[in-house]
């Protein structure tokens, strides 16, 4: 809760965003089932799941963006 008090007074004079690796429903298990609200910015999945002002503006698939053959190498190494 203090972390999280000291994010919403920083919010007031910049603009901040959250990063994971996590899928959003795991940051929202985390952060609370507003963190697209808490945010100006929020990246789940290592940036492949973006969102601004709680607004998704950017989706990728590492399989979609490889390609089926190049994730066939990837997983054979």
């Amino acid at each position: 809760p203090e972390m999280l008090a000291a994010l919403t007074e920083l919010r007031k004079n910049y603009t901040i965003g959250l990063v994971g690796g996590s899928d959003l429903h795991k940051q929202k298990e985390q952060v609370g089932d507003d963190v697209l609200d808490r945010f100006d910015y929020c990246f789940s999945e290592n940036g492949l799941h973006a969102f601004h002002e709680g607004k998704e503006f950017h989706k990728q698939s590492l399989t979609r963006f490889l390609g089926d053959e190049n994730m066939a190498k990837l997983a054979r190494t």
